[in-house]
């Protein structure tokens, strides 16, 4: 028998990361939305697992490199498994096998395409809530320049010039790559 797909193990594991993580050697105590020391590195209040669609992530500030990725990486950064390693580890604790047949493959390949599509919706949602973000604030700063008593009170006050849109470009062309990638056919 094969050994099972990335892409099977990562689809039964979705979900069942803070279970999973401490009967592999991940404290339980550091799997929550909240600032720990870092069970990788050690390093004091710099590490959070916020578990974003249930695939295990975690953030560490890794003494000023951010350092991030999903539950397999997370068992690398903080046991030093490989990948091939952190892999086997999961899908034994799932009790995942290979099963090398056509129709688990087509399902595997459903599957990592829902998870592809997953991850570039959130990305797009995400730079989309940038562009609102900073096109709300050049409105607001376009309304207190207009405003007599604000200007009064803070002459100092200056609004961003128009010329400097280099964060609503930035926002604006990864919104169109992910629209690009979502809508090519292949996801």
């Amino acid at each position: 028998m094969t050994a099972p797909s990335f892409a099977k193990v990562k689809a039964a594991a979705r979900g069942r990361w803070p279970d999973m993580l401490p009967s592999l050697g991940i404290p339980a105590e550091t799997l929550t939305d909240r600032h720990h020391a870092c069970p990788g590195c050690g390093g004091k209040d710099r590490f959070r697992f916020d578990d974003k669609n249930g695939d295990g992530t975690w953030i560490c500030g890794g003494g000023g490199e951010r350092i991030a990725g999903d539950g397999f990486a997370l068992l690398g950064h903080c046991l030093g498994m490989t990948p091939s390693e952190a892999l086997a580890a999961v899908a034994k604790y799932l009790g995942v096998t290979g099963d090398d047949t056509p129709q688990a493959r087509q399902e595997a390949r459903r599957h990592a395409r829902a998870a592809d599509r997953a991850e570039i919706e959130d990305a797009l949602l995400h730079e989309l809530r940038v562009l609102v973000s900073v096109i709300e604030n050049r409105v607001t700063s376009r309304t207190l320049a207009r405003d007599a008593k604000f200007r009064a009170a803070r002459p100092d006050w200056r609004p961003f010039p128009d010329d400097e849109w280099e964060r609503e470009r930035l926002a604006a062309r990864r919104i169109g790559n992910g629209l690009e990638a979502l809508y090519d056919g292949r996801r």
